[in-house]
């Protein structure tokens, strides 16, 4: 079953305007990439104002029971600007992961309690083709088809890497998507790189107040972050 997660986000105020544009879905209509070169996509650096705290442990529940107790990371390990919960060093869930699952947050100082939350609807991703294999190679004229879902409200990601560079395409969730021509013209028609990441998601914001936002997504798909020829599956 499609795995959710759960991360919460605080901004600088001054930066409201990207903090909203960050808060939204990932395309609202027309396919899009974002091209990073390694020279400079360093992320930015985000002076977190406060520790947001959520409480100590939030939980994950299904109807057969308590699934999985996650902790917040101590301060001097989150990774700025999103504040995290994680299971303990050393335990690994379960799976398959149950889909109706219920995540109990017991607030903190920055976010109320808020019991019973959903994660959102995701149908497990059914990739078409390119082959679900490591080290495919793509061109600008690569063609990416799957079995659209049937959340309106969720996308798929896409990432295409080199040595140089990467870039990440949000396509809306139709079934096929081909690298849109403004992408084209920034990596060049000769451009061929490495297939690594193909991923439905969607999300909801499940909290927000001034500076802080708690954000529920659930995702299926592959990705190549392993040690064999083929890319990991996350129904």
């Amino acid at each position: 079953m499609p795995s959710p997660n759960v991360a919460g986000v605080v901004y600088i105020p001054s930066d409201e305007e990207a903090f909203d544009a960050d808060l939204k879905p990932a395309t609202t209509g027309d396919d899009a990439c974002v091209v990073k070169r390694y020279d400079d996509s360093q992320p930015p650096s985000y002076p977190v104002p406060a520790t947001p705290d959520a409480g100590e442990v939030v939980v994950l529940s299904s109807p057969s029971g308590t699934y999985a107790e996650l902790f917040r990371l101590p301060e001097g390990r989150q990774v700025e600007p999103f504040f995290r919960y994680m299971l303990p060093e050393g335990i690994n869930a379960t799976r398959p992961v149950p889909y109706d699952l219920a995540l109990d947050i017991p607030g903190g100082e920055v976010v109320p309690a808020l019991p019973g939350l959903r994660f959102p609807d995701v149908d497990t991703l059914q990739l078409l083709e390119p082959a679900p294999a490591r080290n495919i190679q793509v061109t600008p004229e690569t063609i990416y088809r799957w079995v659209p879902g049937s959340n309106p409200d969720a996308t798929v990601e896409i990432s295409v890497s080199t040595d140089d560079l990467y870039f990440n395409c949000s396509a809306r969730d139709d079934g096929e998507f081909v690298v849109p021509q403004d992408t084209i013209a920034d990596v060049g028609s000769q451009f061929v790189g490495t297939f690594s990441r193909i991923m439905r998601v969607a999300s909801s914001i499940a909290y927000r107040e001034g500076n802080v936002a708690f954000k529920l997504s659930r995702s299926s798909g592959y990705n190549a972050f392993n040690n064999d020829n083929n890319l990991d599956y996350f129904p």
